[in-house]
């Protein structure tokens, strides 16, 4: 009976050998960066096809003639490979799926939809980590020393463990967020999300809690999984959102209070949560939308004026003037996958 033994090696280049694989990788990235910048000019390389400008390439330059020729074929392998792969994952896309939901961002829960079973709720990760985190700070005040001295290694200790409890909640915040908006994406075609910004929020009493909401980590990965996957996804102005009706579109005269958590309309007499109308309301102002055609759009939310559109990543933000905005749009595609990149 034959017996298999495995040696494990660990090899440690010296300079001369060092500088020759350095040399032989620029190659190999020089290659790959041309491969990508054939496929984004449209011509559709394939594996022999670059095998060809391959040959034709070393034919002229000394420079990869010196390297060696099956590094840089092995190198044009997988990028084909990769290219190939990269518009043949299954389930690219996500699932197929009609409807439309409306989201508006809060501190009380995190995100209100017009759908109960979607909302997300404030989870208070950082409010539980928090008496922790006091504890290590508090050590690390009494281990500091004066400016200008190295600090200990206890306090250099204390500080890397306040990171690690802080990265903790920062992950478990990025959990929740994806996993909820791989649900509101899978199920819903249409996605009008308030245009909420939350740094203002930092000069308040609820600076606390709204970093721990982490609404603005929510917003991006909602807003990049529906692109991904191919949804319209309206960003939505919140100007009178709350203030307005979503059953019969009648503006309220006075602006609500946040301690006012019911809304009531004076003139239908409808009566509902306060987030749950203003989400409603963002769907409506999306709906309303028929001017556009770009994928991630920027919807102007009044009942009363006409609605435009601008593209949101190319445009930055104007601001707010009354009722009227200065709008501009530009036709943009969605793709639903992503082909190599260039490397650096």
């Amino acid at each position: 009976m034959d017996e298999t033994v495995r040696y494990t090696y660990r090899l440690r280049p010296g300079a001369t050998a060092r500088a020759t694989l350095l040399a032989e990788w620029g190659r190999c990235r020089w290659l790959w960066n041309e491969a990508v910048h054939q496929h984004k000019t449209g011509r559709r390389p394939t594996f022999g096809k670059l095998s060809k400008l391959l040959t034709g390439a070393r034919a002229r330059s000394s420079w990869l003639w010196e390297g060696s020729q099956v590094a840089q074929q092995q190198t044009l392998r997988t990028y084909a490979l990769a290219l190939q792969h990269s518009f043949r994952v299954k389930g690219r896309g996500g699932p197929s799926a009609d409807g439309a939901i409306g989201v508006d961002w809060g501190v009380t829960t995190t995100a209100t939809t017009t759908d109960p079973a979607y909302d997300l709720p404030y989870l208070g990760h950082r409010k539980r980590c928090a008496a922790e985190l006091a504890r290590l700070q508090r050590r690390m005040a009494r281990r500091r020393r004066a400016k200008g001295v190295k600090p200990s290694n206890g306090y250099l200790r204390a500080r890397r463990q306040a990171a690690r409890v802080a990265r903790r909640a920062a992950r478990q915040n990025a959990h929740d967020a994806r996993v909820w908006a791989k649900k509101v994406v899978d199920n819903h075609a249409t996605i009008a999300i308030e245009d909420f910004k939350p740094t203002f929020l930092a000069r308040s009493r609820m600076a606390r809690k709204a970093a721990d909401a982490a609404i603005g980590a929510a917003k991006r990965e909602l807003i990049n999984r529906g692109t991904r996957a191919g949804r319209k996804v309206v960003l939505v102005p919140p100007a009178y959102t709350t203030m307005t009706c979503s059953q019969c579109g009648t503006r309220a005269k006075h602006r609500l209070g946040l301690g006012v958590r019911v809304f009531r309309c004076d003139t239908c007499g409808h009566t509902a949560c306060r987030d749950r109308n203003a989400a409603r309301v963002i769907l409506t102002m999306a709906e309303r939308d028929r001017a556009g055609a770009d994928d991630v759009r920027h919807a102007i939310t009044s009942f009363r004026d006409g609605a435009r559109v601008r593209s949101e990543p190319e445009i930055p933000r104007l601001p707010a003037m009354g009722r009227r905005y200065q709008t501009t749009s530009r036709a943009g595609i969605g793709k639903t996958s992503r082909p190599p990149q260039c490397r650096t």
